[in-house]
C-alpha cells in the first residue's frame, strides 16, 4: 500500500460519524473510478491497461467509529456453484450407417459448464443378420457349342436311339453323349430339340464318378439341364423294346471356372448330403446368384420309369456361426427359394435347421401349388413361430456356435411314378437371413459401442456398459457422439451431467467483485461477503463451495431468507466450505461472516526510548523507532519479504504527521526509521498512529499512540493592574474577572482545550472557561469570601502533551467601612479636657470593634482611645496644650 494510500485513509480519522457513514456506503461506487488508489497483493503492480478494479484490494478507510479500527475491501474469493443434470430412461437406436448425437443442454445465461459426464447403459440388444455371404456373389459363365468334333467319334448319334439300351455308364459303349471340361465346376446342356418317348424312355446325366445327377424324358424344345457339379457329364438313355423317339441335339453348353471366384461366390457356405450324387453350387437363376442343391431319385432298372426316394435322404447348404452374446430376446428367419425341378408331392420337404433341429419346413407339394420355377419367400418367421426353440439356446453364452442349414429332405421311402419332375428335385435359395435380437456387450468387435471415440466399460452383466467422461464442457449444447459396428443396436442410456458454474464473491448484495474486512478496536478481524447463488431450472441437487483462506474462520452463513444454514469444513486449517445439497435450497444472495487472525497486535509493537523497547511518551529533542512483527502464534504469512507494512502517525489535531511503507524481514520483524520529535515538527499532545497490513487474504492492524511533551507558559491578562506583580486590590463583594493565555513557549503556538483551573473557597477547584484560541476566562465572585483581608489564588494549567505550568494571583481584598461621629459637643473650653464618640460599622452597618484609630488634631493635643463596644470608640483629649482658640480639625 502506498503512503499515498495511507495518507489518504488516514485523514478520515478525523470525519465525523455520518460522513463516515456515507462515505462507506459511496466507497462501492468509487471505487470503480479511484483504480489508481488500489491496493494490489504483495505489492506486484500492474499497469493502467492491465488494472480491472474487480481483482485489486480496495483503499481501507481508518473508521471513524469507537469500535473500528480499519475496514475496506479486498480480493474476491472463488466460488463454484454445482447442479446436477439427469437424463433418465432415454431409448437410443443407431446403426453403423451413421454416429448419434445425443444433444444435453445447459444454462448459457450464466455460462455453466460440465465437469463430468456418467453415463449408464442397459439392455444393450444387438440385433443382427448373422448369416454370412447370403447374397451370394455372382459368377461368370463360359459357353462352348457343341459341333461333332466337341463329341468323341465314339458316342453314338444323337438321335435314332435304339430300344433296350442300358443306361450304365461303368460300359463305355452305353454311352450315348459324352461332354469334359477339365476346368469346370459346374456344367449345363443346352438343348436344341428332345424328343424322348415320356415316361418310358429316359435320359440319364452322369458325372465322373458315374453319380446319377439328373433325368429327364418326353418332348421338349430349347432348355437347359440344370447344372452338375462335375468336369465330365455322361449321357446314358434307358430305353424299352417298343417306341423310339427322335431322340435329342445339344447345341451348346456352359460352364463355370473353377477358380477362385467359383469358390468366393459361396464363401462361409458348406454343403452336406445323404443322397445319391453330391449336386451343389452356386450360379445364376432367373438372374438372382443363388445357391442350389439337389435331391435325386433312384430310377427303376426293370423297365416300369419308377423312380425312389429313401427316407432321411437330404441335401443341403449350412454355415457354421459362432455369435458371440447373452440372453436370446428374440429372432427370425426367412430365405428366398426357387423350386427349379419339384415333384407335387408333400412327403418331400424343403426345410430349416438350427443346431441340426428343424424349426421350419414346408411340404413341395405346397411349393409347387405356389408355383414352380418362381422365387419366392418364407417371410420373417420370427421366434415364437419356430417348431422347436427348446433347447436352441442356452440361457446365457459367449461364443455359442450355431449351424444354420436350408436343404430338402425325403420324408420318406416311397416309389413314385406319373409324377411330373419326380426324378429329381432341385431348389435355389437366395438371401438366407438368422437375425437374433441379443443382449450384447459394448466390446465386442461387432458392437464397438464408443460415446465421443472412448469404449464403454463393461458391467458385470451382459448387455451393461457404463463410462465417465471427464474435462470441461462449455459448448451449448453438450453433444456426445454415438458410434457402433452393428447394424443395427439399440439400449436404455441414463445420463447425469455434472454442471458447475464458477464464479467470485461479492461485496454486499452488489456487482462489485471481492470481500469487505473491519478490524475493530479490540484487535478481532471480520470478513463479510455475498454470493449470488443462481440454480438453473433443469438442474437439481445443488451445492456450492467456496474456497477460502486457510487462516478463516467462518462464523455463520445465512440463505437468502436470513436463515442461518449448516455448512461443511469452514475452519481454519480447511481451504473451502461447502453448502451441501440438503442445505442449498434457496436461489439468491447467500452472506456469509468469517473471522481470521489480526497478524499484528500490540504485545508485539513496540518504540524505542534511550535504547528500551516500550511504550512511553517522549520530550521535545528526543527520539523513537517503531518496530512490529506480522506474525500469528509463531505463524509468518509467505512471502512475508515482499509484503508492504503501511505506518502512519497522526498529530494531536488529526493530520497526518508522518508515514512510511516498509517490508519485513524473513522472521516477520519490521522496523521503521528514525524519527525526531522537535519543538518545531511537533505540537505538544497525544499522537496516533495505525499500522495496516494485507495480502489479500490475511491481514492485520492496530492503532496506538504516544505522548510528545512541551513546555506551556500561563500569562495574565487581567486584571489590569495585576500584570506587573500579579497583584490587585479589591473589596469584598467586588466581582473580578480574570484572564489568561496559554502558550507553547517552543513554538509560540496558543494552547487550546486544555483545563486552566484555580482554588477558591472552601478547597474547590473550579476551571476557566476558554473563550479564544489558548485565552481562558473566569469571573472571581469575592462575595464568597464573606470576609476582607489578603488571598492567594493559584491557577494551574494541565493538557496531555504538555508539562503544567501556573501562577499564583494575590488578592487584596478590603472591606467597605464607614465612622460615625456621635454626638458630642463642637465648642470646647480652651486648656479643657473633652471627649468624642465615633462608631466605627462594616458595609452592613454592624459595629467593627478592635480597630486601630488614629487621630491627628491640629497643633499639639493629649488624647487616649477607648473601644466602648459595638463599634464605638471614645476619644478623650484635652486642650491644654492649645494657646489661641479657633477651628482645629481631627
Amino acid at each position: 500500500i502506498t503512503g499515498d494510500i495511507m495518507k489518504s485513509f488516514s485523514n478520515k480519522l478525523l470525519l465525523k460519524k455520518a460522513l463516515i457513514l456515507r462515505i462507506v456506503n459511496l466507497i462501492i461506487i468509487l471505487a470503480v473510478f479511484l483504480s489508481s488508489s488500489f491496493i494490489v497483493p504483495n505489492s506486484n503492480y500492474i499497469t493502467e491497461l492491465d488494472r480491472d478494479s474487480n481483482n485489486l484490494s480496495q483503499t481501507p478507510l481508518l473508521a471513524d467509529i469507537d469500535s473500528f479500527l480499519v475496514e475496506g475491501n479486498e480480493n474476491a474469493l472463488n466460488i463454484t456453484d454445482y447442479g446436477n443434470l439427469y437424463k433418465y430412461d432415454q431409448e437410443v437406436s443407431l446403426t453403423n450407417q451413421e454416429e448419434l448425437n445425443l444433444t444435453y443442454y445447459l444454462d448459457d445465461v450464466h455460462n455453466w459448464k460440465v465437469s463430468k459426464i456418467e453415463t449408464q447403459i442397459n439392455n444393450i440388444q444387438d440385433t443382427r443378420e448373422w448369416v454370412k455371404n447370403n447374397d451370394y456373389t455372382n459368377v461368370n459363365t463360359y459357353r462352348v457349342n457343341v459341333s461333332k468334333s466337341n463329341i468323341p467319334d465314339t458316342s453314338p448319334p444323337r438321335h435314332n436311339y435304339t430300344e433296350n439300351l442300358d443306361p450304365d455308364p461303368s460300359n463305355p459303349s452305353n454311352i450315348h453323349s459324352e461332354i469334359i471340361q477339365n476346368n469346370a465346376s459346374l456344367i449345363r446342356v443346352h438343348f436344341d430339340r428332345f424328343e424322348i418317348e415320356e415316361d418310358w424312355d429316359i435320359v440319364c446325366f452322369y458325372d465322373e464318378n458315374n453319380l446319377l445327377q439328373y433325368v429327364d424324358t418326353g418332348n421338349k424344345a430349347s432348355f437347359f439341364s440344370p447344372w452338375i457339379k462335375t468336369t465330365h457329364i455322361k449321357i446314358t438313355i434307358d430305353s424299352d423294346d417298343l417306341y423310339e423317339w427322335w431322340g435329342y441335339d445339344i447345341d451348346y453348353y456352359e460352364y463355370i471356372y473353377d477358380g477362385i471366384e467359383y469358390y468366393d461366390s459361396f464363401d462361409h457356405w458348406g454343403n452336406d448330403n445323404g443322397t445319391i450324387g453330391d449336386n451343389f453350387g452356386s450360379s445364376k437363376m432367373e438372374n438372382e446368384t443363388a445357391m442350389y442343391v439337389s435331391l435325386v431319385g433312384d430310377p427303376a432298372r426293370d423297365g416300369t420309369i419308377e423312380v425312389s426316394y429313401y427316407e432321411n435322404d437330404f441335401s443341403e447348404i449350412y454355415q457354421n456361426i459362432t455369435i458371440p452374446r447373452g440372453q436370446i430376446i428374440d429372432g427370425y428367419i426367412s430365405f428366398d427359394y426357387y423350386a427349379e425341378y419339384a415333384m407335387d408331392s408333400n412327403e418331400n420337404f424343403m426345410y430349416c435347421e438350427i443346431n441340426n433341429k428343424k424349426i421350419y419346413s414346408k411340404g413341395i407339394g405346397d411349393i409347387v401349388d405356389a408355383g414352380r420355377r418362381n422365387w419366392l419367400s418364407t417371410g420373417e418367421i420370427y421366434l415364437d413361430l419356430w417348431s422347436n426353440t427348446s433347447s436352441l439356446f442356452e440361457e446365457i453364452q459367449n461364443n455359442q456356435e450355431f449351424n444354420i442349414s436350408v436343404g430338402i429332405m425325403s420324408g420318406g421311402t416311397i416309389t413314385y411314378s406319373g409324377f411330373n419332375e419326380r426324378f429329381q428335385q432341385l431348389f435355389w435359395f437366395d438371401n438366407i437371413s438368422l437375425v437374433l435380437i441379443t443382449l450384447a456387450n459394448s466390446s465386442q468387435s461387432d458392437i464397438n459401442l464408443t460415446l465421443d471415440g472412448n469404449p464403454l466399460n463393461e458391467g458385470d452383466q451382459w448387455g451393461q456398459s457404463e463410462l465417465n467422461i471427464t474435462g470441461t464442457m462449455d459448448s451449448n449444447p453438450v453433444v456426445l457422439t454415438v458410434n457402433t459396428s452393428s447394424p443395427s443396436l439399440s439400449f436404455e442410456l441414463d445420463t447425469i451431467l455434472y454442471g458447475y458454474h464458477e464464479t467470485v464473491s461479492r461485496i454486499g448484495q452488489t456487482t462489485l467483485e471481492g470481500v469487505s474486512f473491519e478490524i475493530l478496536e479490540n484487535g478481532s478481524v471480520y470478513w463479510y461477503f455475498s454470493h449470488n447463488f443462481f440454480m438453473p431450472s433443469q438442474y437439481s441437487d445443488f451445492e456450492f463451495i467456496v474456497n477460502k483462506p486457510l487462516n478463516w474462520e467462518i462464523i455463520f452463513a445465512l440463505d437468502p431468507t436470513l436463515l442461518s444454514r449448516p455448512f461443511e469444513n469452514g475452519n481454519v486449517g480447511d481451504s473451502f466450505l461447502k453448502i451441501n445439497k440438503t442445505n442449498a435450497f434457496f436461489p439468491g444472495w447467500w452472506t456469509f461472516k468469517a473471522t481470521s487472525p489480526n497478524y499484528i497486535n500490540v504485545a508485539n509493537t513496540k518504540m524505542l526510548k534511550q535504547g528500551e523497547w516500550t511504550h512511553t511518551s517522549f520530550d521535545t529533542g528526543e527520539s523513537t523507532q517503531i518496530k512490529t512483527q506480522v506474525n500469528y502464534s509463531g505463524e509468518i504469512p509467505n512471502n512475508i519479504e515482499s509484503t508492504e507494512v503501511n505506518l502512519t502517525i497522526l498529530d494531536p489535531e488529526g493530520n497526518q504527521w508522518y508515514s512510511e511503507v516498509n517490508s519485513p524481514l524473513s522472521n516477520g520483524t519490521i522496523f521503521f526509521s528514525e524519527i525526531t520529535f522537535s519543538a518545531l515538527n511537533t505540537t505538544g499532545g497525544q499522537f496516533e498512529y495505525a499500522l495496516f497490513w494485507s495480502n489479500g487474504t490475511a491481514l492485520g492492524g492496530l492503532k496506538s499512540s504516544f505522548i510528545v511533551n512541551h513546555q506551556s507558559q500561563i500569562k495574565l491578562l487581567k486584571p489590569d493592574d495585576a500584570k506587573i506583580d500579579l497583584r490587585t486590590d479589591g473589596f469584598v463583594g467586588d466581582i473580578i474577572p480574570v484572564r489568561v493565555i496559554l502558550t507553547d513557549p517552543e513554538n509560540n503556538l496558543s494552547i487550546s482545550n486544555a483545563v486552566v483551573s484555580y482554588n477558591w473557597t472552601g478547597g474547590s477547584t473550579l476551571n476557566f472557561t476558554e473563550a479564544a484560541i489558548g485565552v481562558y476566562e473566569t469571573i472571581l465572585y469575592t462575595a464568597d469570601l464573606s470576609s476582607r483581608g489578603l488571598y492567594e489564588i493559584l491557577i494551574n494549567s494541565s493538557k496531555l502533551g504538555f508539562l503544567e505550568s501556573n501562577l499564583t494571583l494575590v488578592l487584596n481584598l478590603g472591606e467597605e467601612t464607614n465612622l460615625q461621629r456621635l454626638e458630642s459637643e463642637y465648642n470646647i473650653e480652651l486648656h479643657a479636657n473633652s471627649s468624642i464618640k465615633f462608631k466605627f460599622t462594616d458595609f452592613s452597618a454592624d459595629g467593627i470593634d478592635g480597630a486601630m484609630v488614629n487621630i491627628s488634631i491640629s497643633n499639639s493635643s493629649h488624647y487616649s482611645i477607648e473601644n466602648i463596644g459595638s463599634g464605638i470608640y471614645d476619644i478623650e483629649f484635652s486642650t491644654l496644650y492649645i494657646n489661641n482658640i479657633g477651628i482645629y480639625q481631627i
